[in-house]
């Protein structure tokens, strides 16, 4: 019986189930020299669509002495004793100013507390993923785990010469 009672215990252990996580992004658009910029931003969940008027629904802006920040949740399958923080976030951005025609995807590897650098692929409006040879913006990133979610800063940066 005891033999038993451990076993069901140790499989309950290992039963899975899903976490939702609830990020935090905030955006700095740079020039090529490092100058902040004020410009227009939005974060948004591509997952959920990608359309203009979706994308732009939460903008707002990066000005020089403030970040533009916006929110998304994403999902992960998780057992009982594993909630961590999932180590990858696609993040999705839109710079209306700088490309009007699409957004931007990041795909974040996480923790990045000291910082990495990703490049942003430019992704036109109701399409989901990056062309091959798509245009893309350098981005150093940085974040921190928060209770459920990613603290992620983005240093986006832009050539205001194009």
């Amino acid at each position: 019986m005891r033999r038993l009672s451990l076993l069901a215990a140790l499989l309950l252990c290992q039963a899975c189930g899903t976490a939702v996580y609830n990020h935090r992004i905030d955006v700095r658009v740079l020039t090529r020299e490092g100058a902040p910029l004020e410009t227009r931003v939005s974060i948004f969940d591509h997952l959920m669509g990608y359309s203009r008027e979706w994308a732009e629904r939460g903008a707002g802006v990066s000005t020089p002495s403030q970040p533009y920040s916006g929110t998304f949740s994403s999902t992960a399958t998780v057992t009982i004793v594993d909630h961590k923080l999932p180590p990858t976030l696609d993040i999705a951005f839109v710079l209306p100013e700088v490309s009007p025609g699409g957004y931007y995807l990041l795909s974040a590897q996480l923790p990045a507390e000291s910082g990495r650098e990703g490049k942003a692929g430019f992704v036109r409006f109701d399409e989901y993923s990056p062309e091959a040879n798509a245009p893309s913006l350098n981005v150093k990133y940085f974040s921190s785990p928060q209770d459920k979610g990613w603290l992620v800063r983005l240093d986006v940066q832009i050539d205001r010469s194009k």
